[in-house]
């Protein structure tokens, strides 16, 4: 920024400035995390280091260019913040998607950022301060966590399953249709005591209890029937789904 030639710049030399203009920019320039300001009716742009990244091959080209000259490619999305921001009202957004055209990296971005009304020294609007973070890496690190665990969920041998305290199974993986030889539908159409060995219901209403409690239960052994007429055997008290094993 010390470098920049400000005499070609819309704003014009740092010294000649607004005050509430070199304030931030003193802020953000101290800042680690990543902090940018559009100032004037053009949103001109002036960042820390924290922010040059998301730049990309824009920086330092960027400095002290108008926002949409720089970002092009979000005017549509990000217009009617920067809008809301202009008529005083401060926005923050925990993950905000963006098709961003960046060389070597994904289009799809993810930010958590604020906006926040910065006013001149007169109280008008002059422009608007933003802190962000680029949430993309942590974004796409859970989307194939949660892929691999769909995976497991679909593959695995193991019943695995969640069961509401009205007593039915409500999600249910395909080990329960291959090993008790009934479709998806009927198991969980059906009670979840209508899977179980009558001499095991009296176990698994206790373990119930103690869910509804909220105590966990880490492991109890119970029985599964193949194949037997539908029983209507109660181990789930009446009224209270409020809560799931």
């Amino acid at each position: 920024m010390r470098a920049h030639d400000w005499s070609s710049s819309p704003l014009g030399p740092p010294d000649g400035w607004p005050q509430p203009l070199k304030t931030l920019v003193g802020v953000l320039l101290a800042a680690d995390q990543p902090m940018f300001v559009g100032w004037g009716d053009d949103h001109v742009l002036l960042y820390n280091d924290g922010y040059a990244p998301m730049l990309a091959d824009r920086h330092p080209a960027a400095l002290a260019r108008p926002f949409f000259d720089v970002w092009p490619e979000v005017r549509d999305e990000l217009t009617p913040l920067f809008d809301s921001v202009r008529r005083g009202e401060p926005v923050h957004m925990s993950d905000l998607v963006l098709e961003l055209n960046r060389p070597g990296r994904p289009p799809e971005a993810h930010f958590a950022f604020s906006y926040t009304p910065v006013r001149s020294e007169a109280g008008t609007v002059a422009g608007l301060f933003c802190a962000c973070i680029e949430t993309t890496d942590s974004v796409v690190a859970e989307r194939e966590s949660s892929a691999a665990r769909n995976r497991l969920f679909e593959m695995t041998r193991d019943l695995f399953g969640v069961a509401t305290f009205d007593g039915y199974l409500k999600t249910i993986n395909p080990a329960w249709s291959a090993i008790l030889e009934r479709p998806h539908e009927k198991l969980i159409a059906h009670p979840f005591s209508d899977l179980i060995h009558p001499d095991d219901l009296a176990t698994t209403a206790d373990v119930v209890a103690t869910l509804m409690r909220g105590e966990p239960v880490h492991q109890f052994h119970v029985r599964l029937a193949w194949t037997r007429a539908p029983r209507r055997t109660r181990i789930w008290p009446k009224g209270n789904t409020s809560r799931s094993a």
